[in-house]
């Protein structure tokens, strides 16, 4: 018996009803009833919601259920999974969307007993909870000690507590940072990594949104059974004045106070930057941010429109396109080719989106891209959008869902896209009355197979409408722009 079929046990037992009983009150079929206080039969989402109803769960009751219906209905490490990806959007959209306060400030007695005196040469052997302590002493003595800090990193992405670590003490610090890294990664890793990969990469996106911290991101991917960076001690953090060498088990851990061992793995740290791409992309060329010098097929978008851009044509989009922009030609072609794809592919294509961003695009708001990149559509374009858009999702010949309010997400400051070769997070948020765009992209095999399997299971989650409440979203939304005339 499950844990989910015994708290279902549990609870009808405590309601002070039976199967029979109950089964007449909801109007269940009983045999089903029986069957999935048993633990034979795992209900629909449906059956639940009711049974949820019948019983009169209280709201923590009713959250505990589902938690434990989704970890039998998945199993227990695809739920956790699922779980990392979703707090990776909502630790997206709580940064961007709310002005963070720098009211904290380190101080002496709130430091984590830094050891000043530390000797110059320290050594700890097979204790990774020592070392990660001896890191995180590190990191504090260079935010503390230093007029500018400054930290340099090569580790292995699934070291989240060092991150984690950072993340806390920049976030609200009056104090600033110039971080960079490089981040190693396998091509292929186990299970065992991948969902503290998932965990790096909320870390990782976090503090490139901080305001107070300068951050360079690269990535170094290695194949299984390639040579290590180095032999034994192949990943080191770089302060201002101090070299951390780490093994490659993260167990061992020589500290070093001399100048030209610190000047060594600038040098090699100088070299790795070179030899590796950025992981963290910010810019304004979007050519640049979307990858658009790279032909790729997209199967799953979440973002905060529906694939409008099917129904781009060349005329509409060298009309919207800011003409005045540097890269106009180049990143015009590259938009016309990226559509022209997308609609080729829109039968194998699955895009979810906002409701509410979608309203507001058709009110002619900038969804995307600001006035100074791209001029915003008309009503009477909007509205045609939204028409095709239902047309096509009720004829089958799209495949589009509405986000419900679930999940706590901003689809206007950020994309996700997935394809056979990367995951593509798109970041797109004002700060200081400006817009930074970021990209991140993730080519790692198990990170790619866990973001298509958080996707394929959307579908059937209480994240999306499903396809008949989405096309009954969207022809009550025709139905308000028609009554404004705006058809």
């Amino acid at each position: 018996m499950s844990k989910f079929s015994e708290k279902i046990d549990n609870l009808i037992d405590e309601s002070g009803e039976n199967v029979q009983s109950l089964a007449r009150i909801g109007n269940f079929n009983r045999t089903t009833l029986q069957r999935v206080k048993t633990g034979e039969r795992l209900p629909t989402r449906a059956f639940l919601r009711e049974l949820c109803e019948t019983l009169r769960l209280s709201t923590a009751e009713e959250a505990e259920l589902y938690e434990l219906y989704e970890i039998q209905k998945l199993g227990a490490q695809r739920y956790n999974n699922r779980q990392k990806i979703v707090a990776l959007i909502e630790t997206i959209t709580e940064l961007t969307e709310q002005e963070i306060q720098f009211s904290k400030e380190m101080s002496k007695t709130e430091s984590r007993q830094i050891r000043v005196d530390c000797p110059v040469t320290q050594t700890i052997f097979t204790d990774e909870i020592a070392v990660l302590e001896s890191v995180r002493n590190a990191i504090d003595r260079e935010l503390f000690n230093t007029g500018v800090p400054q930290i340099r990193m090569f580790i292995p992405g699934e070291k989240e507590p060092v991150y984690d670590h950072i993340f806390q003490q920049l976030m609200g610090n009056k104090k600033s940072l110039i971080l960079e890294d490089v981040v190693h990664m396998p091509r292929v890793s186990d299970g065992s990594a991948t969902d503290k990969y998932l965990s790096t990469l909320k870390y990782l996106i976090s503090i490139s949104i901080l305001k107070n911290v300068s951050y360079q991101s690269n990535y170094a991917y290695y194949e299984a059974g390639e040579i290590e960076h180095s032999a034994l001690f192949p990943y080191y953090i770089l302060t201002s004045d101090r070299t951390l060498t780490i093994s490659a088990d993260f167990k061992r851990l020589v500290i070093y106070e001399d100048a030209s061992i610190h000047k060594l793995y600038l040098d090699d740290f100088a070299s790795l930057q070179e030899k590796t791409g950025a992981f963290i992309i910010e810019s304004r060329d979007l050519y640049k941010i979307f990858g658009m010098d790279q032909f790729r097929v997209t199967h799953q978008l979440m973002n905060a429109l529906p694939a409008i851009g099917l129904y781009f044509t060349r005329e509409m989009i060298e009309a919207k396109i800011n003409q005045e922009l540097p890269y106009y030609e180049l990143f015009q072609d590259a938009v016309v080719s990226t559509y022209a794809q997308l609609q080729k592919g829109k039968s194998t294509m699955t895009t979810y989106f906002s409701l509410d961003y979608l309203r507001g695009f058709i009110s002619g708001q900038c969804i995307f891209f600001p006035p100074d990149i791209c001029h915003p559509f008309t009503r009477e374009e909007g509205v045609t959008f939204l028409k095709k858009t239902r047309d096509d999702l009720a004829a089958g010949a799209i495949k589009a869902y509405a986000m419900s309010d679930k999940l706590y997400a901003n689809y206007g400051f950020f994309e996700i896209l997935l394809t056979d070769e990367a995951i593509r997070l798109v970041l797109h948020y004002e700060d200081a009355e400006a817009v930074i765009f970021k990209a991140i992209e993730l080519k790692e095999e198990r990170i790619i197979d866990l973001f298509a399997d958080f996707f394929m299971d959307l579908p059937d989650s209480d994240y999306v409408l499903t396809r008949k409440e989405t096309i009954a979203q969207l022809d009550a939304m025709i139905d308000d722009f028609d009554q404004a005339g705006c058809a």
